[in-house]
């Protein structure tokens, strides 16, 4: 049976390539990104396209969703206090909300415009390398988009006892 009597064209994405074409589709892409117009051309379009706010959000869900995100442990942690003394937030943090490329990990959900932010103490540290990575940087964003941001740390987590979590929790939503 030839390839055109089982419905499939010479470009069909099923059709299987020998090394030899791979091997000259990857050389011939090197060759292109060598150019500098090219690059710059693509450059471009990547930053026009990233302006759009729609295809910003739907990027960068799409690269949680391939990272199979999952909650921190700090962020289990925070989930199952929420879920133990009812207090009205849910987990957002799985790039089900997005706000300008920005997850947040929890929304208040009874109408209140509050997030929760949990900061890992490495990662959001003096060594975070973007300024919307920082405890003033995320607060100051959500500030511009009518939230107000509360931003509990790693380390209180571990050592803080968990009245006074849902203490900090309660006076920062109520």
């Amino acid at each position: 049976m030839s390839t055109s009597q089982k419905g499939l064209n010479i470009w069909s994405k099923n059709r299987e390539l020998s090394d030899e074409h791979k091997h000259k589709i990857a050389e011939a892409s090197r060759n292109l990104w060598q150019d500098p117009e090219y690059r710059r051309r693509v450059t471009e379009k990547v930053k026009q396209r990233w302006q759009n706010p729609d295809y910003r959000d739907k990027v960068v869900k799409a690269v949680l969703k391939s990272l199979m995100r999952k909650p921190t442990k700090p962020e289990q942690k925070l989930i199952d206090l929420i879920k133990k003394r009812n207090l009205p937030f849910k987990y957002v943090g799985d790039g089900s909300v997005i706000f300008y490329g920005m997850n947040p990990d929890f929304i208040e959900c009874n109408g209140e415009k509050k997030i929760i932010e949990v900061f890992g103490d490495y990662w959001h540290s003096e060594r975070a390398d973007n300024w919307k990575d920082t405890e003033w940087g995320k607060k100051a964003v959500y500030s511009q988009l009518g939230y107000d941001c509360l931003v509990i740390w790693e380390h209180e987590i571990k050592n803080t006892a968990e009245d006074e979590i849902v203490e900090r929790i309660k006076t920062f939503s109520f």
